[in-house]
Parts: structure tokens; C-alpha cells; sequence
């Protein structure tokens, strides 16, 4: 059976907006335009709610944006540090 999109939203991991801005190094509003240019998928359950953005979407968007400079050799120990809560892998 499939899932409706917008239920299977609520089973994949996502992260606010502060977060983000954090991870890549930029301002909420600069998150809010990604999310409206649709470069990054985030939703709010509410209007003037908070925003809950895919991790997915964060990771794809980081991903164009090394591939567009060549920036793929990151420190992976940067990677780990700023993975979300419950995210980080240990040895």
C-alpha cells in the first residue's frame, strides 16, 4: 500500500531551519529563500509555524553545491560534527 506524499513526510528525518542555517553556513532567511526557490524541501505544519526541512533535501543541496565549485574533498570530521542529533555514526 502507498503511503500518501504528504504522510510520508512525517516518517522521513528532518531538521529545523537554525539548524541548517548552521550546517551550511548561512542565515535563516537565506534558508527560507532556498526553501521557496525550491532548493531545499521544507514544509510547516501551520502557517508562520517553524519549518521542518528534510535532511535529504540539506544533503542533496550540499552536495550541488560542492559538485558547482569542487569542493568534494570535505573533512569528513567536519561532516560528523554537524550532523543532526542522533545521526552521527561511531566507531
Amino acid at each position: 500500500m502507498n503511503r500518501p506524499e504528504q504522510l510520508s513526510l512525517f516518517s522521513e528525518h528532518k531538521v529545523d531551519s537554525s539548524w541548517v542555517a548552521r550546517h551550511l553556513g548561512i542565515s535563516e532567511p537565506t534558508v527560507l529563500r532556498l526553501i521557496k526557490k525550491e532548493l531545499l524541501e521544507g514544509f510547516q505544519l501551520v502557517p508562520r509555524g517553524s519549518w521542518h526541512i528534510l535532511y535529504e533535501s540539506v544533503l542533496k543541496y550540499e552536495a550541488s553545491i560542492r559538485e558547482k565549485y569542487g569542493l568534494n574533498n570535505v573533512d569528513s570530521a567536519a561532516q560528523k560534527r554537524h550532523q543532526p542529533d542522533g545521526q552521527r555514526r561511531h566507531k
